[in-house]
């Protein structure tokens, strides 16, 4: 399992409960890594995760969405999870436009996890939406967005 794909999986709990299972002992040193790190970020953001409440910007997934968006937001901060999950035969586009429910972002986007680059995240349409691109047919990001007041 390359890095793009672990990180696609440990994304998906960063916004609920974190759950390890199975053979996590015969990770590479990389892997564990990729882990690590996706624990540490889970560490920094549980309290906000806690007290927030759940949004879907793009509403709730389809069974066959290429990507898929999930948030929690915490008064300043809207948490967003982004998973694209397309195939090069589906047509999708490589680039999402994710509309921000309820207030603009008032700065930049701050990739949490994970921050290996290699994808592309801008503010657009004065706040109201953010434009995103993955790296990976099938990746995810974990984002911080502060939203103004």
């Amino acid at each position: 399992m390359d890095r793009e794909q672990l990180a696609f999986s440990l994304v998906t709990a960063l916004l609920a409960r974190v759950h390890l299972t199975g053979r996590v002992d015969t990770l590479d040193a990389d892997q564990r890594a990729v882990v690590r790190e996706a624990l540490a970020v889970y560490r920094a953001v549980r309290p906000a995760v806690g007290r927030s409440m759940p949004v879907w910007p793009l509403g709730l997934p389809g069974w066959r969405d290429p990507w898929i968006v999930q948030g929690a937001r915490d008064g300043d901060h809207l948490y967003v999870a982004v998973w694209r999950r397309g195939d090069s035969g589906d047509g999708a586009p490589d680039t999402l436009r994710v509309p921000l429910p309820g207030r603009a972002a008032d700065e930049a986007v701050e990739v949490l996890y994970p921050r290996w680059g290699g994808e592309s995240v801008a503010v657009v349409d004065d706040g109201r939406a953010l434009e995103l691109k993955l790296p990976a047919l099938t990746s995810a990001r974990l984002l911080r967005v502060r939203v103004a007041s």
